[in-house]
């Protein structure tokens, strides 16, 4: 699970959008570089798209969380098909830290799953997304000092090109 973050009780959906909705209007940045450029650029994203859920409220709020969950799934989609099993098989110490990133992702789900069951107006549902955008900061903050800098030294830079274009293909499966 990711650091500190624990699953929450579960509530009654309130007011998220449809997910063919929120689909339909999220699009993961892609940027030129490598795939830890990518990763990077989406990091940045998902920072920007969890400061706005806190200071919003009623249908605004849940729509900008299901925006949150929606650019996540994409994200871990993308990393669990192409970059931890790279990190697994291509760096040293590779199966330690691809295993603690998909543990934390596991968690992470099982989490957003019941904060989307949760009434987004209810205070503890700010309680729960204030310790869960914590663990995603530190999750991400893992990757960028642990994994990408060793994808970087152990990965040619043509495979890493590469791996940006499969990675993008991946999230939008």
């Amino acid at each position: 699970m990711f650091a500190g973050l624990t699953p929450g009780k579960r509530g009654t959906v309130t007011g998220h959008r449809r997910e063919e909705e929120v689909q339909m209007s999220v699009t993961l940045e892609r940027v030129d570089g490598d795939v830890v450029d990518v990763l990077l650029a989406q990091h940045d994203q998902i920072k920007r798209a969890m400061a706005r859920v806190p200071a919003l409220q009623g249908a605004e709020k849940a729509e900008a969380f299901a925006l949150v969950t929606e650019l996540l799934e994409r994200h871990e989609r993308g990393e669990q098909q192409v970059v931890h099993p790279a990190t697994r098989d291509d760096v040293e110490s590779g199966g330690r830290i691809a295993g603690d990133r998909l543990t934390e992702e596991a968690n992470a789900d099982m989490v957003m799953a019941e904060m989307a069951e949760m009434d987004v107006d209810d205070p503890m549902f700010d309680v729960q997304f204030t310790e869960f955008r914590n663990a995603v900061l530190a999750h991400a903050e893992r990757e960028e000092m642990e994994e990408f800098p060793r994808l970087r030294a152990d990965i040619p830079a043509e495979e890493l090109a590469k791996m940006a274009d499969d990675l993008v293909e991946a999230e939008n499966m």
